[in-house]
């Protein structure tokens, strides 16, 4: 999501930094420039009917929402986010999982059963009924590569299981390998991809499988059987 009040080549600069963290200097040099132009992402989903495959996380972890948190200090973790910003994602009814070891913040991820906009795509997406829509992860820097995202991902698919919900849908950037490793061993599945062009002012869409762009708007319709 755009953080308010922040210029585009602030935002530019705090991307690349968040990728050069996920794949390293010599890959970000390339992927870069091509990332500016093409932008292709996986769209991910885990069937939420039955968790009882999920290998048992550790259980020291905690899950509360910012009633025990301030905006303040999600911004002081990631500079991409705004207090603004996560004032207006409350508002539009969106969730935000703060998870906690040891009393301290390591992870948080924000969901939505709501219509949310993807300005990385400039379309948005709609969850279908009973779909939870992962969209934003954050694990501290100093705390990455052991695991807590693994882990967090187990406590929040059983909650959302546990909530009613029958699916979570996630996007993920194809050079995200991170990521893509921690929804593999987390069940998920790939339902298709969605590639944006950009050629000066004019973007061009395409998709492929169970997911399809209908104007601005981004939609999985995978079967839950599957």
């Amino acid at each position: 999501m755009m953080p308010l009040g922040r210029s585009s080549a602030q935002q530019n600069q705090l991307r690349f930094a968040e990728l050069r963290r996920t794949v390293g200097d010599r890959k970000a040099l390339w992927i870069a420039p091509l990332w500016a132009m093409t932008k292709r992402y996986l769209v991910i989903i885990r069937n939420l009917t039955d968790v009882s495959d999920l290998p048992v996380a550790y259980s020291a972890y905690t899950c509360h929402g910012l009633e025990s948190s301030s905006p303040a200090e999600l911004v002081s973790f990631d500079r991409r986010l705004s207090e603004a910003e996560i004032d207006g994602r409350i508002a539009a009814g969106q969730i935000c999982e703060i998870w906690r070891l040891d009393s301290r913040i390591v992870h948080f991820r924000w969901l939505s059963t709501v219509r949310v906009s993807l300005p990385f795509l400039g379309l948005d997406f709609e969850p279908l009924a009973g779909d939870l829509l992962l969209f934003e992860v954050f694990t501290l820097a100093d705390k990455r590569v052991r695991g807590i995202h693994t882990n967090v991902a187990r406590h929040s698919l059983r909650r959302a299981s546990d909530g009613g919900f029958q699916r979570m849908v996630a996007l993920c950037a194809w050079w995200n390998a991170p990521a893509l490793r921690v929804a593999e061993k987390n069940g998920f599945k790939i339902a298709g991809a969605v590639t944006r062009w950009q050629l000066g002012p004019v973007a061009t869409f395409s998709t492929s499988r169970s997911v399809q762009v209908q104007g601005k708007t981004l939609s999985v319709l995978e079967s839950r059987d599957d």
